[in-house]
């Protein structure tokens, strides 16, 4: 039909322009080569004995763009700086000690010098006479009976008297060194503000790389976010997030099982950012939100494109295939779908061909997708569960957030998490409007470029121009500070220029009277609205470009006749 046909043309190529280029591939591994020496070199200086620097988020998973940023998490494990420590209770540095031999710069676990069952030195023995309890000098007192019991018949058979005494005395230390190395583990953490800090310090006085850092260290999640003055690629750097690092592995074997799948989420994304529909900042969807909106989608269609991955028991070519057991436990939550060890690697892999019988494009599955989300999904009601492969109804009290869930889209490790925490009442329904506008105009036209909000209907070249402006330019010199714009500062540029001029109370209030109308008016409705608007600012423009060229040669006749005055005086 001529709506496929017309949704095809506007869609190949953006998604040709959406492919990553091996030189931003390059540039981007240079700049995590670079990161990652820096700070495994900066943590081991001041005491760690191990750093783990490791990517996640969308490269990770093989869902990035050419405008999409370096996610890196870094781990330290090992001894912990005293500076970057802090206590259970108290908000501000501590030091910690080892109860083995009394240093200050790790903790008992972590000790070079434990030796059970030998003697810890002379630092251990001010240790014990610290941590002995009351009544009792240097570490000496009554054994426990079922210690005491147990050490005698040894003591008595090979040691003498003095001997006897002084093992005692060592026993003693153990015991209570296990006790309080308990309590110390407990409460010792790290301190992320501080580390990140310190961490952001360093690489913005690196000699090596002109980079651009700024420490965001009082967000829910604190991070340093850099950009570099060559390449004007982004990274943010975050610490500790091991169950980001699945879900980038998770995401991962859904990409490789069926390429429709990136296909699409790179064009939803396109259209959600060039509709403003793409910024959790904003109290919109992130593009996590969208992502697992996606999987569902493709999990439910008939025939199915995509498997669910963490079902318990799934069906396929007549096996009954059985959920492996979990590959690591992060608190509460268990880690396991197929294809996260290797013995289920092998059939994840045979899964790849479980969408074959779907023979829809990504052009199709695009206009299935909106015609999705603007009749089949009820924000109200339904909940989006990509781990079990359905919507399932909304129970708005499982969140652990403390927030109202307009939006349901759960996380796929942690069902307590609500990924659309941040939609709000009148953010959700500009949502809402957005996808009955984007649905009317696929349904008419199949114009990719009007669903956007091009001006030019001729989306070919519009959908050209707009991708050319979000793609971050390769700059091979160096840059200065300021100059060139980040990735971010590219896509809201981008986004200002594609959105149409609109009336913000109009966009997002409904009337009183429409309510009882039926969706089908709703859309056309909302579609006129859209189309008088657009045709206003069409107008307005041409006006105010008539009225400057107008004035133009005025300003200009006026000033040739004051400079041919003052010559002729």
């Amino acid at each position: 039909c001529p709506q496929a046909r017309q949704l095809g043309s506007s869609t190949s190529p953006l998604m040709a322009k959406a492919r990553v280029s091996d030189t931003i591939k390059f540039q981007r591994n240079e700049l995590i080569r670079f990161l990652t020496e820096h700070m495994t070199k900066f943590c081991q200086s001041k005491g760690c004995d191990k750093v783990i620097v490791a990517t996640f988020g969308s490269i990770a998973s093989g869902l990035d763009t050419p405008t999409s940023d370096i996610d890196l998490v870094l781990k330290v494990e090992g001894s912990i700086p005293a500076v970057w420590t802090l206590s259970k209770d108290e908000g501000s540095a501590i030091k910690p000690r080892c109860w083995n031999c009394g240093l200050m710069n790790h903790i008992a676990r972590d000790c070079p010098d434990a030796k059970r069952g030998g003697r810890a030195g002379e630092q251990s023995m001010k240790a014990a006479e610290t941590t002995a309890p009351e009544g009792q000098e240097g570490g000496q007192g009554v054994l426990e009976p079922g210690l005491q019991n147990a050490t005698e018949p040894l003591l008595q058979e090979h040691c003498s008297a003095d001997e006897q005494e002084e093992q005692l005395e060592l026993k003693i230390e153990d015991k209570d060194a296990d006790d309080e190395s308990d309590d110390d583990e407990c409460e010792i953490r790290v301190d992320k503000k501080k580390l990140l800090m310190d961490l952001g310090k360093s690489l913005r006085y690196n000699r090596n790389r002109r980079i651009d850092v700024w420490a965001i260290v009082q967000s829910r999640v604190p991070l340093v976010k850099i950009t570099d003055e060559r390449t004007r690629l982004c990274c943010d750097v975050s610490m500790e997030n091991d169950l980001s690092l699945y879900k980038a592995s998770l995401l991962r074997t859904y990409v490789n099982l069926d390429r429709r799948f990136p296909e699409l989420l790179s064009l939803v994304k396109f259209w959600a950012k060039a509709r403003g529909i793409n910024d959790a900042s904003q109290h919109t969807l992130n593009s996590f939100a969208y992502t697992l909106l996606i999987i569902q989608f493709l999990q439910t269609r008939d025939p199915p494109v995509l498997p669910p991955l963490q079902k318990e028991h799934l069906q396929y070519n007549g096996r009954t295939l059985v959920l492996p057991p979990p590959i690591a436990r992060i608190g509460r939550l268990e880690v396991r779908y197929y294809g996260s060890d290797s013995e289920t690697r092998d059939k994840a892999v045979e899964l790849r061909g479980f969408g074959s019988s779907n023979k829809s494009t990504a052009a199709d599955l695009l206009a299935q997708f909106i015609h999705f989300l603007a009749n089949e999904y009820d924000f109200e009601f339904d909940c989006i569960c990509v781990r079990e492969g359905r919507r399932k109804p909304a129970n708005k009290e499982q969140f652990k957030h403390k927030h109202v869930a307009y939006i349901c889209i759960e996380d796929p490790f942690d069902p307590s998490d609500n990924v659309a925490r941040s939609v709000t009442e009148a953010s959700v329904r500009k949502i809402r409007l957005e996808f009955l506008r984007a649905n009317h105009i696929m349904s008419t036209t199949g114009d990719f470029g009007r669903v956007c909000g091009f001006p030019s209907t001729s989306s070919r070249g519009a959908v050209q121009a707009q991708v050319s402006v979000a793609t971050p330019p390769l700059v091979s010199g160096l840059v200065k500070p300021g100059n060139a714009p980040s990735n971010q500062m590219h896509a809201k540029t981008a986004q200002k220029a594609s959105e149409p001029a609109r009336s913000s109370k109009q966009s997002i209030s409904v009337p009183q009277s429409s309510q009882s109308v039926p969706p089908q008016s709703q859309q056309q409705r909302h579609s006129s609205l859209q189309l008088q608007q657009h045709q206003q600012k069409q107008s307005a423009q041409q006006q105010r470009n008539q009225q400057q060229h107008l004035v133009q040669p005025q300003q200009f006749q006026h000033q040739h006749q004051q400079q041919q005055l003052q010559h002729q005086q």
